[in-house]
């Protein structure tokens, strides 16, 4: 199993990472026969879509390795150790985040129950802003939730070039200490434009919190969405036209294929703005066949 540093760590391999896209990888699965056309699929549910954390990056793109969590609805809501502990599924997964994670969350929000306390209950948004935050600081780059997250207008603040409001500024040095000063807070700014973008991914936006609606009950382990199973530690790219799992023990080949797919995407792209332009007449069939036929 190839860890996301070992796999940043081959010069190939990092270039290969930096185009990779929905498409390229879709494509790539399909080429190696991992992904079959009315068979095996590697791509979420089409409802799955970018919601917030990258307005300043329009591409939207995330590459990262596939941590899961899955969550239920909350078995015992009157339980005394779930009541002094709420969210510690979520800080169970929270804790063993790795650099280059992307949170891959299902929610049971598309299941049906027989009683409306259970179908209330399923509807807790798991994915917000405090969670954005923590889940930075350890090192991930962005999460992808099959289901409802909320706090959409803080998670895109964190991103903008302006200074912090006033409560937030008490509370930054309250936190960094009673001698921080306007310095301080600019250096937490810097962090953030510096990181740029936390794309987060999920089917709409709810206010609810989780806490005495779902948990998370296993963590780390195989989750299924949409009829796709995700390992922890596969690899999962998403950007504006979807989300695709790579399997950790391919994506080598996947990233090689990304390569070769982009060479060829390249050169009909470039024939056929110079067509566009009148540099050359070259038919449809004379392009696809000087690069290889994909369209």
């Amino acid at each position: 199993m190839i860890t996301y540093d070992e796999l940043m760590q081959e010069r190939r391999m990092r270039f290969a990472a930096s185009i990779i896209n929905s498409a390229y990888a879709s494509d790539s699965l399909d080429r190696l026969g991992i992904q079959t056309p009315g068979g095996a699929h590697y791509y979420l549910p089409l409802d799955i879509r970018y919601l917030c954390g990258s307005e300043q990056v329009p591409s939207r793109r995330l590459f990262g390795v596939a941590h899961t969590a899955d969550f239920r609805v909350v078995q015992n809501p009157h339980d005394p150790e779930y009541q002094a502990n709420p969210y510690a599924g979520e800080v169970s997964l929270i804790r063993t985040i790795q650099p280059g994670d992307v949170l891959v969350v299902n929610t049971p929000t598309g299941e049906a129950y027989n009683s409306n306390d259970e179908n209330e209950r399923k509807n807790g948004g798991v994915w917000g802003g405090l969670l954005t935050a923590i889940s930075m600081s350890y090192g991930s780059l962005g999460a992808v939730i099959n289901g409802p997250i909320r706090d959409t207008n803080q998670i895109d603040g964190y991103f903008r070039d302006e200074k912090f409001d006033k409560r937030s500024r008490r509370s930054l040095k309250a936190a960094l200490g009673k001698e921080a000063d306007d310095r301080d807070l600019r250096k937490v700014r810097r962090a953030l434009l510096k990181r740029g973008s936390f794309p987060v991914f999920g089917t709409g936006t709810a206010p609810t919190d989780s806490a005495y609606r779902t948990e998370a009950h296993r963590v780390g382990e195989p989750i299924q969405i949409g009829g796709v199973t995700i390992h922890d530690r596969d690899f999962i790219v998403a950007d504006n036209d979807g989300q695709v799992v790579g399997p950790n023990g391919a994506i080598r080949d996947v990233l090689e294929t990304v390569i070769q797919i982009d060479e060829s995407d390249k050169g009909v792209w470039a024939d056929a703005l110079a067509r566009m332009a009148g540099v050359h007449d070259d038919s449809i069939d004379a392009i696809l066949e000087r690069h290889g036929g994909h369209l």
